[in-house]
């Protein structure tokens, strides 16, 4: 069973991403934008302007806006106004706004949702990480049918997300995503300081975070924990707190606090040794 148009009004990096992956896949896609830009070959033609956009639709289709969250209310609000919105499914690719952002579109009879693909795309090839990633839904009965249909066209892992539970899911999101990629360039940087080749240092970290990342999905994260905090290597810790300063040492001490409360629960330190930890970290 084929999913329903997905219209995409939006063509960041994860516009351009799910719009690559449906045409990848042979899933019925049209593409939107509030000014011109270049497409690939290939793609269907670029509706450029809310009012354009819904009048190249038909119905069924999904509309997903792929906006910053601060523009959504204000293109919730456009869309709402022009003839023709009341036929056809809304959906916003936010991880943190509410489905109510949508209540100008909900007053003038759309369905409306949410659909929030869990996953980092980047500027290129950003369809290759679609496939496996899980994806946030939410919204009327009738659109969250057609949004799971439309996840496993794309081979996408749907769950239900409420909107009580938006702010630490997204958090929950950022700390992972956002928060890895500072800690890595904060690494790099240090690798740098350290005198290493510049590109040696781009590169080096990111077999280490890729074992991590194994680990963690093979054994949980308080299992896969290595390093002097677990092993209670409080020498190490004071070594490495004298070779930093500034936010650097600030970002150290922020995370190896966490990593000692990871450590504590995993009891594979001794309390004596946590302590000891604590008060350098403090």
């Amino acid at each position: 069973m084929l999913p329903p148009l997905l219209a995409i009004y939006g063509l960041g990096r994860l516009g351009r991403a799910l719009a690559a992956a449906c045409l990848l896949r042979g899933l019925p896609v049209a593409v939107g934008a509030r000014t011109p830009l270049p497409l690939p070959p290939g793609w269907p033609e670029l509706q450029v302007g809310p009012g354009a956009f819904l009048r190249a639709l038909q119905a069924p289709a999904i509309v997903l806006l792929a906006v910053p969250d601060d523009a959504l209310p204000a293109v919730a609000a456009e869309f709402a106004r022009l003839p023709g919105a009341s036929r056809l499914w809304f959906a916003h690719a936010s991880g943190l706004a509410p489905v109510s952002v949508f209540k100008p579109l909900a007053e003038a009879g759309a369905l409306t949702g949410g659909f929030h693909p869990l996953q980092s795309f980047a500027a290129e090839d950003g369809a290759a990480r679609v496939p496996s990633s899980w994806c946030a839904l939410a919204g009327a009965p009738e659109l969250q049918q057609a949004l799971h249909v439309l996840c496993d066209a794309l081979g996408m892992r749907p769950f239900v997300l409420r909107d009580d539970q938006r702010p630490a899911y997204h958090a929950a999101a950022v700390l992972a995503g956002n928060a890895l990629t500072a800690l890595l360039a904060l690494g790099q940087d240090l690798l740098l300081q350290a005198g290493l080749d510049p590109k040696a240092a781009r590169e080096m970290l990111l077999p280490l975070v890729r074992g991590t990342l194994d680990n963690v999905q093979q054994i949980g994260p308080t299992a896969a924990l290595t390093g002097p905090v677990v092993r209670g290597d409080v020498s190490t810790i004071k070594a490495h707190l004298g070779a930093l300063s500034g936010s650097a040492r600030e970002a150290y001490c922020s995370t190896m606090r966490l990593v000692a409360d990871l450590a504590e629960r995993s009891g594979r330190t001794s309390p004596a040794a946590i302590a000891a930890i604590r008060v350098l970290l403090a």
